[in-house]
């Protein structure tokens, strides 16, 4: 891979982080942090089991 190729796929994961994260905060602001909120403490401790197993699944893709 070449230096320029390199740069470019950083750029653009740089913008598509930037992205994301512009994406998140308009949905939290539609949504309302208030609902969001309430919508974790529904699912309760639950939602840690869902982003260990998240991260799990990330980890083993990562290593296969």
């Amino acid at each position: 891979m070449t230096r320029r190729t390199s740069r470019g796929l950083r750029m653009a994961s740089v913008l598509a982080a930037l992205g994301g994260v512009g994406l998140f905060a308009w949905s939290m602001q539609l949504a309302g942090t208030t609902a969001v909120v309430d919508g974790i403490r529904r699912v309760g401790t639950g939602i840690i089991v869902v982003i260990i197993l998240g991260g799990a699944r990330a980890l083993i893709r990562t290593v296969a």
